[in-house]
């Protein structure tokens, strides 16, 4: 109960802040021409507060020159100010002794013609103005915090929004690239966090429709943010470094620095910790770091939670990891409109897991209790090199090839004990593997395009090929026995080899026509060739360990796989009135597969006819977008189910392949809407889909007599239809009072499916759903306090009838992070969390921690440029990685080992170097 305690505290700190959330004014009017009395649209009208200088509350007038501003407060001396592009600004005093709206009735603006030489104080810039098609904010109105980044500025501009996954969004319109002075700014992606560019370097923020390369809108939606540096930050560099020691022999260190000057960006990076954390997000890599500029990159998503990008680990997952990497990022615009970038990296993981896993699996008439022990060491390396060319010679004409090479080496020792209880039999079912190897991996890919127009037509050829060969050599030991009324024991001492080659060919064309300026079509054909080569070879050892040089053929495959993909469609784009957009597409492609067992001579030939199509709407409001679409999408079988072998290099879970797969039919309906509730101010992420599916594959369970489970996928029939639907949404708003800044934010997720599943020889219904809501409130005062309570609820329910299994779930979590400015030079930070797993009908108690994590930061240097920070990791001591979940008959609970309570002592060294205009520092200053 201490931890429940703990969490109403921090809710009740927050909300006993001195804070005043009622008792505002408010004021409306119109603004109209003061020649020929028409209403002026898209004025900037803003309030400032004259005590501090600082931005209260803002609006756009609409069609009509309206206006209304609320939420402003009481008794403090204030400003109004309106401004446009056309016209000279006024300005008008106010002060407010009641919470009344003050009607302003129509103020008459005058053509800048009139106002020649007029002065404009410079916090008194109009926070926004509206310039063609670009929308520009005046970045100072909207810094927060001293040190701020560009990702704390572009988070406080109204209307811009950061999703979990690091997408922004303006308006509900996804933000596909940030540029800086309009040039690349080592990234070309729209998941863009820059975490080190300081926001008081920025002098506009310039919101304006997607273009292409040569500067020709494309219609696509999507927006692009361009940052407009003040003239003092045109040439400079910027960066970080810190190091920290702790108890229990914890460290942590690195540095990343970047420089840029006009047309040449260098990023360097080092780093190395215990901590299972890399140091640097994969932001900061992709963003900071300028991978995602220098070619394609080698991203591997883990099953349980890791992310390594060409062998750098970004942390997460299960277990311990000890990580280290280091790497080169150049890119360079050369003259003759040639840019070339180019990368190097090497990474290193270490990571020792330790994992329990307890799988509870209800039948008709029977039960299955597995248990599941794994104790691992591994260790990867990883070296990658990566290009890019790109040469625009004109308007029309663009080139781009992008090589890359990577090459990877690892080793790896597993323990695995799976202990299985079937109730129809009196005893139990173990098995005991131990498998060590080394692996090694070695791949080129690369890709080349070109686009350009021709006879009204824009076109673009490309092709792509990647190459990859790989091996792995071990030896895996396996023992098993059956306790039942009669004793069987297995032992099994086994050499492996494993050799993959794999090589990928794709090249297509597509012709683009823009009929007017609200409608195109699009035309595309590609071809995608795949060869796969996998041949796995077990020979069995003699007891003692010595190679008896037996060939195992039920164990060993040599899998030949030719995939031969030849696709053709359409795209079609329509502007409809009030906005509408409508999209059309359809595909129409063959695929043919060639599949071969050649160990034992099984083989497989298959050709689908695939049909993709889909249909959507889309609309764009001054306050949001809509989305409305109709999909269907055909989904092909995995290659190694289509061929009849029975994997079993584990005897515990066999699986086994089907040559008479065929292709399910997917349909779904969807509708999204991101944006605002009308001028309330409150922004929205929504979305909602239900989808169908026929003849859907499945993968049926059989449990054996010994408690071995083999699975086989199958088609459902027609009338076996699986449902799913889902739904999401999100509510927020920021409002202001006083010199206090609040946002309060609501969120509802729903996900729900029921169609079948098969155990044994029979079709069982089945069902899911999933519902979880959240709240939270931010509150924050500039320089001082920055604090976010978040109370998450979820509840969900896993059942299969006839089999009276009901699996259900909940799950409560608190969140409370603080940022607290005791002085300028001290800060303190906490981040507490507190969790409860249960699964309802199990006889497991609920699980439950608290994670709390707090420091103590003290500015030093000039410019605050130093930090040196005390910090503790789980200060409770209970941080656990525990996860359950249920899911069909099957309630799961998994744990491993992670990193505990430790202490550490940490510099951190920022680097925000800018040329002064008309002379350059050299070195730096530290006091």
């Amino acid at each position: 109960m201490k931890h429940l305690y703990l969490s109403l505290l921090c809710i009740v700190f927050l909300l006993s802040a001195k804070t005043s959330l009622a008792q505002n004014a408010g004021i409306k009017g119109f603004l109209a021409d003061s020649a020929t009395k028409t209403p002026v649209d898209y004025a900037t009208v803003a309030v400032f507060n004259l005590n501090d200088s600082s931005i209260v509350n803002f609006a756009l007038t609409d069609a009509k020159g309206g206006f209304e501003l609320s939420r402003l407060p009481l008794k403090t001396p204030l400003r109004l100010f309106i401004s446009h592009v056309l016209y000279g600004s006024m300005r008008i005093n106010l002060k407010f002794d009641s919470d009344t709206v003050r009607d302003l009735d129509t103020l008459y603006l005058v053509e800048n013609t009139a106002m020649l030489g007029e002065a404009v104080i410079s916090w008194e810039q109009p926070p926004i103005l509206i310039r063609n098609d670009t929308v520009e904010f005046n970045a100072d109105a909207f810094i927060n915090r001293p040190g701020s980044m560009v990702e704390d500025l572009l988070k406080r501009i109204p209307g811009m929004e950061f999703s979990d996954d690091g997408k922004i969004t303006v308006n509900g319109k996804e933000v596909s690239k940030i540029t800086l002075d309009s040039k690349d700014f080592f990234t070309e992606d729209p998941v863009i966090l820059l975490k080190n560019l300081p926001a008081k370097a920025i002098q506009t923020v310039q919101v304006s429709e997607e273009k292409d390369d040569r500067g020709k809108p494309t219609n696509s939606g999507k927006v692009t943010i361009n940052l407009k540096l003040k003239s003092w930050a045109k040439t400079g560099h910027f960066g970080k470094a810190y190091a920290g020691y702790g108890s229990d022999d914890r460290y942590e260190a690195g540095a990343i620095w970047n420089f840029f000057r006009d047309t040449l960006q260098v990023s360097v990076l080092a780093y190395g910790n215990n901590l299972s954390n890399a140091g640097f997000s994969y932001s900061d890599l992709m963003q900071l770091g300028g991978f995602n500029r220098s070619g394609s990159n080698t991203t591997i998503y883990y099953g349980d939670g890791r992310v390594e990008m060409d062998g750098i680990s970004t942390g997460g997952g299960s277990g311990i990891t000890e990580s280290a990497g280091a790497g080169l990022n150049l890119n360079y615009d050369i003259p003759l409109k040639l840019k070339v970038s180019g990368s190097y990296f090497f990474g290193y993981t270490n990571t020792y897991n330790f994992q329990q896993t307890l799988t509870n699996t209800n039948m008709t008439d029977s039960s299955l209790i597995r248990q599941s022990n794994l104790d691992e060491i591994s260790r990867r390396y990883q070296h990658s090199l990566q290009a890019k060319l790109s040469w625009t010679p004109d308007s029309i004409h663009q080139f781009k090839y992008t090589p890359g090479f990577s090459f990877q080496h690892g080793n790896n020792l597993s323990t695995r004990i799976i202990q299985s209880e079937y109730s129809n039999q009196s005893g139990s079912n173990s098995l005991n593997t131990t498998l060590s190897d080394s692996n090694n991996s070695n791949a080129f890919s690369g890709g080349a395009s070109w686009s350009g127009k021709w006879v009204k037509w824009e076109h673009s050829i490309y092709q792509y090929h990647s190459f990859r060969k790989g091996g792995l050599d071990g030896n895996n030991l396996i023992r098993q026995f059956y306790a039942d009324t009669n004793l069987i024991n297995f032992s099994s001492n086994q050499v492996r080899s494993n050799q993959t080659d794999n090589t990928n060919l794709s090249q297509g064309y597509t012709a683009t026509k823009f009929i007017n300026d609200s409608t195109s079509l699009d035309f595309g054909v590609d071809v995608k060739l795949e060869k796969s080569v996998q041949n796995t070879t077990v020979h069995q050892n003699d007891s003692n360990g010595f190679p008896q040089y037996i060939l195992l053929p039920s164990l060993s495959t040599q899998f030949h796989s030719d995939r031969r993909e030849y696709n053709s469609g359409f795209f079609y784009t329509r502007g409809l009135k009030r906005d509408w957009q409508l999209n059309a597409s359809f595909e129409l492609g063959v695929l043919q597969l060639q599949l071969e067992n050649k160990m034992n001579a099984a083989k497989t030939n298959k050709s689908f006819l695939l049909m993709p199509a889909q249909l959507s709407f889309r609309k764009n409001t001054p306050v949001g977008v809509w989305h409305l679409s109709l999909d269907y999408e055909p989904e092909t079988p995995y290659n190694w189910d289509l061929l009849d072998v029975a994997d079993n290099r584990n005897p515990n879970s066999v699986r086994i392949g089907n040559s008479n797969l065929n292709v399910s039919d997917n349909y779904s309906v969807g509708g999204r809407y991101f944006g605002s509730i009308g001028k309330s101010g409150i922004s929205v992420w929504s979305y909602a889909s239900y989808n169908v599916a026929l003849r859907q594959i499945i993968y049926r369970t059989k449990v054996t007599e010994s408690g071995n489970t083999e699975t086989r996928p199958e088609n459902l029939a027609s009338d076996k239809v699986q449902r799913s639907s889902s739904g999401y949404m999100s509510l927020s708003k920021r409002f202001n009072s006083k010199s206090w800044s609040h946002r309060l934010g609501a969120s509802l997720n729903y996900w729900a499916s029921n169609g079948y599943t098969a155990f044994n020889d029979d079709f069982y219904t089945q069902g899911n759903y999933h519902i979880s809501s959240a709240l939270s409130y931010t509150l924050e005062k500039k320089d001082v306090l920055d604090m976010t309570v978040r109370y998450q609820r979820g509840y969900g329910v896993s059942s299969v009838q006839d089999l009276n299994s009901s699996n259900k779930q909940n799950s409560d979590q608190v969140r409370c992070d603080v940022w607290w400015a005791m002085s300028k030079k001290n800060w303190v930070e906490m981040k507490y969390t507190f969790n409860v797993q249960r699964v309802l009908n199990s006889t497991t108690i609920p699980q439950q921690y608290a994670l709390l994590n707090v420091s103590f930061t003290r500015l030093i240097f000039k410019d605050n440029r130093g930090q040196l920070r005390l910090s503790v990791f789980d200060v409770l001591g209970q941080n656990t990685h525990v996860r359950r979940w249920v899911y069909l008959n099957n309630s799961v609970e998994s744990q491993s080992n992670v990193v505990t309570r430790y202490a550490m002592l940490s510099f951190v060294y920022n680097l925000h170097q800018f040329k002064t205009s008309g002379r350059s520092k050299r070195g730096y200053e530290f006091w």
